[in-house]
């Protein structure tokens, strides 16, 4: 292979430019506004939601502008008509821009992959809405494969070169580098590089011919020695899986539909690749067709485990799209087999139109989950005695743990995918008020508060919730105002236990010497926390009480979100005044008995004269 000189590249990156001049523009505005987000601190980045936005419209804005290029070329299109036609794609993505809200929830970066992937699927295919040849479709398809692997190579062995540039310069010369640099060379090799070397590699419709499209050795190796047969090893494994559940007559695991997925979309992706030698050799031929037919048992496997997960926790947007996933597959599947295999441009075009149609309109993810969702927490607050007229009315009863469970998962889901003011209409309060100092996405932990429901994760079983505690200030808040009059020592204890210290009599939490007084932190027995002044003067909290009182006072509330108040222990006696704000205190019961792993607090101790 004729590596390319350094002329040729330059000539290529400029026709590259003047071919897709709007879509080099979106790749320079997503950097530019990239670089400008990293060089922000933490807390100033969320203070610009137009720049992110900013960044999102022009990872969407590259592949549609693309799509628009090639569509003009291939239709032979004027310039001035090309032009016109990459303004108005612009115009839409600026109107959409404009249309994102300040909050960004899990819906809008949902709604903005099925964009980012339904547009890269109209590239594929942008250039073929007038052109029927499907070998040239696939061998177009093929070169921008290729020039997305090269691209990426380049830009790993590119970026990792200059980042040890940098690195060399700052160790060897003392040059004080800027760790954010880093992040800037990224962006640009990213952002920049990678895009203009990959729209410079994008082939011309009209000057692809039958004669100067040749099967790559390299892509036959890859595809007939590697891709197949770890597909036939998936297939054989998931096969045997079925027959295990047809044997045993059960259900299968929520985990097969993500296997399933990802078996199906390697196997296409081989299918494509081999597409045009499929009648050359007989392993081929055979790998072609018995792939497709092979497929039908593992799309019911995959209905029967997506509607399980369905039927258990209703619909949300990710079941939706594993949902309608197999419907797509086996209308493809059956289409290839009745055409042979003739029209794989069927794929992507198809693809693309049940992504977008997904993305909007009653029928879209976003709507039919949430009409779900909203359907399940009436159902299940109805059941719990805990709406009244529609509102919700603050929970006095004993819900069963698998309710909590359940009431949890949808509000938080709800909150961080569509908006905690979604859930308004179930409340009398205003929500606005309630979660106003609420950090963000975490809104569901006031509304479950209010609902008297204790937070469970979706991921805890019944035998660890039953067997462990955890109580957290409210909203990790660690900048309470104290009284310090009184006391003479402040100290902050951030202590993880291992749980088989109950068995140690004494275990040194901290030692050393503050305003000429020597202190002590002891654990004793597992339990009592004791604080010792000059060797001589000491006080304790019985960590024991201290949570069984905690627990009777915080029936019905979110642990996770406990006031400071109720968090906070103050004690006198003769010689000492102490005051111990914990911020956290997590362990299990076991036998009756608290054992502590984490223990975080904030310890005032004041001396009295004598």
């Amino acid at each position: 292979m004729k590596l390319p000189s350094i002329h040729q590249l330059i000539n290529d990156g400029l026709k590259a430019l003047i071919r897709f001049p709007f879509a080099m523009l979106a790749a320079f505005a997503g950097s530019a506004a990239s670089i400008y987000m990293i060089s922000l601190d933490y807390t100033e980045s969320h203070n610009h939601p137009f720049i992110e936005h900013l960044i999102w419209v022009s990872v969407i804005a590259f592949p549609l502008l693309v799509s628009a290029s090639l569509f003009s070329e291939s239709r032979n299109l004027r310039h001035i008509f090309n032009i016109i036609l990459q303004i108005i794609m612009t115009g839409l993505m600026v109107a959409y821009l404009f249309f994102l809200p300040d909050i960004f929830l899990n819906k809008h970066i949902v709604r903005n992959f099925i964009f980012i992937s339904s547009f890269h699927c109209l590239v594929s295919f942008a250039a073929f809405t007038a052109n029927a040849s499907h070998n040239n479709f696939w061998h177009f398809n093929k070169s921008l494969f290729l020039r997305i692997l090269t691209g990426a190579l380049y830009s790993m062995i590119l970026y990792a070169g200059l980042a040890l540039a940098i690195l060399a310069i700052d160790n060897l010369f003392g040059v004080d580098v800027n760790e954010k640099y880093y992040f800037y060379l990224y962006i640009i090799i990213i952002g920049v590089f990678n895009p203009w070397y990959f729209l410079a590699g994008v082939p011309e419709v009209n000057k692809i011919s039958e004669e100067n499209t040749q099967y790559p050795k390299g892509l036959r190796i890859f595809t007939q020695f590697i891709l197949a047969p770890l597909v036939a090893l998936y297939l054989v494994i998931l096969y045997a899986y079925t027959i295990k559940i047809i044997i045993q007559w059960e259900w299968p695991v929520g985990w097969v539909g993500y296997m399933l997925l990802s078996f199906s979309a390697c196997g296409i992706l081989s299918f494509l690749l081999i597409h045009p030698i499929r009648n050359q050799n007989q392993w081929s031929a055979i790998y072609s067709k018995s792939f497709l037919i092979a497929l039908f048992p593992l799309i019911i496997l995959l209905f029967l485990s997506i509607l399980r997960r369905i039927d258990d926790y209703g619909i949300t947007e990710n079941r939706y799209f594993v949902l309608i996933y197999p419907f797509w597959l086996l209308a493809i599947v059956i289409y290839l087999l009745l055409t042979k295999m003739r029209n794989i441009k069927i794929i992507p075009v198809s693809l693309c139109i049940v992504a977008l149609l997904s993305s909007f309109g009653p029928w879209g993810a976003f709507s039919i989950s949430l009409n779900n969702q909203l359907s399940r927490i009436e159902v299940f607050m109805s059941k719990n005695n805990m709406l009244i007229n529609g509102k919700v009315q603050k929970n006095r009863n004993n819900i069963s743990f698998k309710d909590k469970r359940e009431i949890s998962s949808i509000v938080e889901y709800l909150t961080t995918m569509h908006g905690y003011r979604i859930l308004q209409p179930f409340f009398t309060e205003n929500l606005d008020t309630i979660t106003k100092d609420t950090l963000y996405h975490t809104e569901y932990y006031d509304i479950l508060n209010l609902m008297g429901v204790e937070y469970i994760s979706r991921w805890q079983s019944e035998d660890y919730y039953v067997s462990s505690f955890y109580y957290n200030v409210e909203n990790g808040d660690m900048s309470n105002v104290f009284d310090i009059r009184h006391f003479d020592i402040f100290l902050r204890l951030n202590q993880y236990l291992y749980y088989d210290t109950v068995h140690n009599d004494t275990q040194s939490f901290y030692s050393g010497v503050v305003n000429h007084h020597s202190i002590k932190a002891v654990f004793v027995t597992g339990n009592i926390l004791r604080f010792i002044i000059d060797d001589s003067l000491s006080t304790e909290i019985k960590l024991n009480e201290f949570v069984q009182s905690l627990k009777e006072k915080i029936q019905g509330q979110n642990t996770y979100n406990i006031s400071p108040e109720l968090m906070t222990i103050c004690k006198e006696d003769t010689n000492l005044a102490m005051k111990i704000c914990f911020q956290r205190l997590n362990g299990k019961r076991e036998n009756n008995k608290y054992l502590f792993n984490d223990i975080n607090a904030d310890v005032f101790l004041g001396i009295k004269s004598n």
